[in-house]
């Protein structure tokens, strides 16, 4: 198959891990035969085998590419315009005159467009275009705003888009069974299609050798209110009255960084935890592994993929019981209510003391992240792709 995927971002030397399941899934797509073309906004141009990335040009090329597109079907444009300003036009505008770009130059049989207001939209408008079939993929930001841990309707130009988006697509796949739900505000239930986010399990697997001198607990997660860092950080105090040789490993980056790092100091535990920005994708199975178990208090995720990438590599997971969590974590892990540190303390205290707990729980993990192999995700994106190109029924996949 000819296929194309529609990005707002994609992996780049400059952001290596954004939208990194996205770039896992067209990877794949590519080294089974299919020839992938990504447009996405932010990114670079490349070819990696099989896979052809093109990305959005600088803003003054963007804005001719947009104008281009909005003389050839300014109803459409105009709708866009209105719904989501000039800025979201412009960038979502661009990355159509590259799809049909391509389309002039490549037989393409499917598209995928990822995120409802993004990629999904471009899709969209391409359809109008040139008639050609495609596909949604959902990830939960694009479904709806996220305020204290609760997903909620989106604003309405957004929410209009997306109802366009969503509803003209021929399938719509999202991440989880609780992301299906929250996805049924947009489109019928009937075009709804859960397929689990994957992570390689020939990478992401346990490593004999360890990196950590003492006893350490990772935590991954973008340095923003949502994946709960700060409940993390006052649960620790809690630990350390009990257990003072503990080490705690932070990584990420965002908006609440400063405000995450005062925190800490604040609650006299610096000593004990170090954060760090990035760790290069070939280095993770070997952190995750020299770790005692995983722990995140995020306050939503549709799915979540260090904790799958963490049980694949053998240890258990502390976090919440929000959202797509419990499918993912299911029996590898300890599960809490949100904005609790004393549950979250009280969790991480019963892995830490109980060593057959957490050899049991590992195995367990390790028998969880089997459910998510890449093998498993492309082989049902494949059955769509394929069902979608040749009309026929969805319903048993």
């Amino acid at each position: 198959m000819n296929i194309c995927i529609i990005s707002s971002a994609f992996p780049s030397r400059r952001n290596p891990i954004i939208n990194i399941f996205i770039y896992r899934q067209a990877k794949a797509l590519a080294e089974r035969g299919h020839k992938v073309f990504v447009v996405a906004g932010d990114t670079e141009s490349r070819r990696e085998g099989n896979m052809i990335v093109y990305a959005r040009p600088n803003v003054i090329k963007s804005a001719l590419l947009a104008l281009k597109v909005a003389l050839k079907i300014p109803k459409e444009s105009f709708w866009l315009l209105k719904n989501i300003g000039l800025k979201g036009t412009v960038g979502r505008l661009s990355l159509v005159q590259i799809t049909c770009n391509l389309l002039k130059r490549e037989r393409i049989d499917v598209i995928d467009g990822h995120y409802a207001d993004y990629g999904a939209v471009v899709a969209y408008l391409v359809s109008k275009m040139h008639k050609i079939k495609y596909v949604a993929t959902c990830h939960g930001s694009d479904i709806g705003e996220v305020a204290d841990g609760v997903i909620g309707t989106l604003p309405k130009g957004r929410k209009e888009i997306v109802i366009v988006a969503l509803g003209n697509a021929k399938c719509v796949i999202v991440p989880s069974q609780s992301l299906l739900t929250d996805t049924q505000k947009y489109c019928p239930r009937n075009k709804i299609i859960v397929v689990y986010n994957a992570v390689d399990l020939d990478f992401f697997k346990p490593t004999n050798r360890k990196i950590f001198k003492r006893r350490t607990v990772i935590s991954i997660g973008a340095l923003n209110k949502r994946k709960g860092h700060e409940y993390v950080l006052k649960a620790i105090p809690k630990v350390l009255k009990k257990n003072k040789d503990i080490d705690f490993l932070i990584v990420g980056k965002g908006p609440e960084e400063q405000n995450i790092k005062k925190l800490a100091k604040e609650l006299n535990i610096l000593d004990n935890v170090t954060f760090i920005d990035f760790i290069p994708e070939e280095q993770l199975p070997l952190y995750y592994s020299s770790s005692e178990f995983f722990v995140l208090a995020t306050l939503y995720d549709s799915f979540g993929i260090v904790f799958a990438e963490a049980m694949a590599c053998g240890i258990p997971v502390v976090s919440t019981n929000v959202g797509g969590v419990p499918e993912v974590v299911g029996e590898g892990g300890i599960l809490v209510e949100p904005r609790n540190p004393d549950q979250l303390a009280e969790a991480m205290l019963k892995l830490l003391n109980d060593e057959n707990l957490r050899q049991e729980l590992s195995k367990k993990a390790l028998e969880q992240a089997k459910k998510f192999s890449i093998e498993n995700r492309i082989n049902k994106i494949e059955e769509i792709y394929r069902k979608v190109m040749q009309n026929e029924n969805l319903l048993h996949i």
